[in-house]
């Protein structure tokens, strides 16, 4: 199941799911037009920072990773997945740098 993805085939894969190159600090908000809600039992919502390869996962017990360094490909394989469970045990976890995000940090109201 190996793709190769160029930067238009990237660039409208992430179009169609509606995620945006987003500007991120350790503990800013990102903004909801940049989240990936997951319909799966593991995960609550994604974001990816095309930019930095950034991959933000928020798991529905409501702790957030985020890993460094993960190709676009990757990313979207995830996206496509047809158990995204599986492949981030298989193909992301234990294999990118990662820390811990602020809890709820994709789904939490945005604070006025």
């Amino acid at each position: 199941m190996s793709k190769t993805w160029g930067g238009a085939m990237l660039a409208g894969l992430l179009g169609v799911v509606g995620l945006r190159d987003v500007v991120r600090e350790p503990d800013a908000q990102i903004g909801r037009e940049s989240i990936v809600a997951m319909p799966c039992g593991v995960f609550r919502a994604t974001a990816y920072r095309l930019d930095a390869q950034t991959l933000i996962l928020e798991f529905h017990n409501g702790y957030a990773y985020r890993y460094h360094d993960v190709p676009p490909s990757v990313y979207a394989d995830f996206l496509q997945s047809a158990n995204p469970g599986t492949f981030y045990n298989e193909r992301i976890r234990r294999r990118y740098a990662m820390e811990r995000a602020p809890d709820r940090c994709l789904t939490r109201p945005a604070k006025k």
